[in-house]
C-alpha cells in the first residue's frame, strides 16, 4: 500500500479512537443518567428503578462495545506499523480499500468475515 494512503488511515484511525477514548472516559466520569435524575427528582423507586437499572445495562454493554472498537483499532495502528495492515488475517489475501475506507480497522476480507458469522 501507498505510504500516503497509511498515514491518511493511521490519521482517521487515530481520530476514531480520541473520540472513543473520550466518550468511554466521559460515561466512566460519573455523569448523571436521566433515571437517576428522575428518581431523585420524584423519588419513585418501583418506577424509577427499573429504568435505572435499564440504563445502566445499556451503558455497560455501549461500554463494552466501545472497548471491543478501541481493541480493534489499536491492532489496525499495530498492523499499519508493521506492514500487514490491509492483508487479512485469515487468507492473507488484500482487503478491498473500499472495505478499508468504511471499516478502517478491517482485519478481515469481505469472504473471510462472512465466513465468521456463518
Amino acid at each position: 500500500m501507498k505510504k500516503e494512503y497509511l498515514l491518511q488511515q493511521r490519521e482517521k484511525l487515530s481520530v476514531i479512537l480520541n473520540e472513543l477514548n473520550h466518550r468511554v472516559a466521559d460515561q466512566k466520569g460519573g455523569e448523571v443518567s436521566t433515571a437517576k435524575a428522575a428518581y431523585e427528582h420524584f423519588n419513585r423507586p418501583e418506577m424509577d428503578h427499573a429504568q435505572l437499572i435499564n440504563e445502566k445495562d445499556t451503558d455497560f454493554q455501549i461500554t463494552e462495545m466501545e472497548f471491543k472498537k478501541i481493541d480493534q483499532i489499536n491492532s489496525a495502528l499495530n498492523r499499519i506499523t508493521n506492514g500487514s495492515y490491509g492483508l487479512c488475517e485469515g487468507c492473507k489475501g488484500p482487503i478491498e480499500l473500499k472495505r478499508l475506507q468504511i471499516i478502517p480497522e478491517a482485519n478481515l476480507c469481505i469472504e473471510c468475515q462472512l465466513e465468521l458469522m456463518d
